[in-house]
């Protein structure tokens, strides 16, 4: 699964093949799409996939999401919200 922001600044969260270079669409949701008052218009940040669950951030919605997804790429139910307002905290060392 791939995350990316096209030049309308739309993210568009796709499955691609690399044998074939084929593309198609898995999820598309407007919770992965920035806010209109958004200071940097990027939708989601980041996609990982853990124990039949595909989730991600939206940094412009302080949201941290989760969507089940069959073995061919279907979200069989709806996209779920699983923490809102968090703050993103940055270690140094």
């Amino acid at each position: 699964m791939v995350r990316e922001t096209g030049v309308a600044k739309v993210p568009i969260n796709y499955e691609s093949n690399t044998e074939t270079g084929e593309q198609s669409v898995v999820i598309e949701d407007d919770s992965m799409q920035p806010t209109a008052d958004s200071e940097v218009p990027l939708g989601i940040n980041g996609i990982k996939i853990f124990n039949g669950f595909v989730y991600f951030t939206a940094n412009s919605r302080q949201q941290f999401c989760r969507v089940p997804i069959n073995s061919d790429s279907t979200a069989p139910d709806p996209i779920r919200v699983v923490a809102n307002h968090w703050v993103m905290i940055v270690h140094s060392s």
